[in-house]
C-alpha cells in the first residue's frame, strides 16, 4: 500500500493520521511501505521546534529536514517546495541519454526516436509541476 500524502497541524494529530492508517491495514490487509513512508514538516527547518517524533507499528518514521528532497509522484521536492532537485535530474538524465547516443552508429531517425523515448521519459512526472525555463 503506498501512502497518501496527509495533512496535520502538529504532532498528535500526525499521530492520529498514522494511527488511523495502522487500523485502515489491519481491515483491508494491506501494508503500508514504511521505508516509503516520511513525514515532512513542511514550515521545518527554522529551530524553533524540536522536528516530528512520529510511529507507525513502534517503528519511527523517517522525518525530511526542510533542505532535504524527497520523491512524490515523480518527482522531486524539499518540504518547502523547492524542485531544484528535479530540474538537476532531469537534466543529469538528458545529458546521460545524449553521451550514449553521441558515438552510437544509429541512423539519425533511430536515435531521435530512441532520445525521445529515454529522455523524455523523465519529464512526465514533472512537465506539469515544475517551472520550466524556455532553455
Amino acid at each position: 500500500m503506498t501512502s497518501p500524502l496527509r495533512l496535520a497541524q502538529d504532532n498528535t494529530g500526525a499521530q492520529i493520521l498514522l494511527n488511523a492508517t495502522q487500523q485502515i491495514e489491519a481491515w483491508s490487509n494491506m501494508r503500508l511501505n514504511l521505508s516509503k513512508t516520511v513525514v515532512i514538516d513542511i514550515d521545518g527547518g527554522s529551530g524553533e521546534v524540536d522536528p516530528p517524533q512520529l510511529t507507525y507499528n513502534q517503528q519511527p518514521v523517517k522525518v525530511f529536514q526542510a533542505t532535504e528532497s524527497c520523491r512524490h509522484l515523480g518527482f522531486w521536492a524539499t518540504p518547502n517546495g523547492d524542485m531544484a532537485i528535479t530540474k538537476h535530474r532531469v537534466l543529469a538524465k538528458t545529458q546521460e541519454v545524449l553521451g550514449l547516443l553521441t558515438h552510437h552508429p544509429l541512423e539519425t531517425k533511430i536515435a531521435k526516436e530512441l532520445f525521445q523515448s529515454m529522455a523524455v521519459s523523465v519529464f512526465r512526472f514533472s512537465v506539469a509541476q515544475v517551472r520550466w525555463s524556455q532553455a
